[in-house]
């Protein structure tokens, strides 16, 4: 089955996955909320980047994929390391 959409059609498609797509490229969502992109959360919590990579892998850390891109909600970041039982 084949559909043919009018360009307009695929303008506002086009429009309207730019919308979604921009807070998480961008370092902050609509709120102002910082998103971090993996070496500036590595910075954030003082560790490597490919422990960040790791865990993502893992799914072991709340992030966002956008294609190759993976960002991270600060407040969600924040969230999850409170959660953490660390040992002493």
């Amino acid at each position: 089955m084949k559909t043919i959409l009018d360009q307009e059609d695929v303008e506002l498609i086009a429009q309207r996955v730019a919308d979604i797509i921009k807070p998480l490229l961008s370092a902050k969502d609509d709120e102002g909320e910082p998103f971090f992109d993996v070496p500036a959360l590595a910075e954030y919590l003082h560790i490597d980047e490919s422990w960040i990579y790791q865990q993502v892998h893992l799914r072991k850390i709340p992030f966002y994929k956008l294609g190759k891109y993976v960002r991270f909600r600060k407040s969600e970041i924040e969230q999850w390391s409170k959660s953490l039982k660390l040992s002493r």
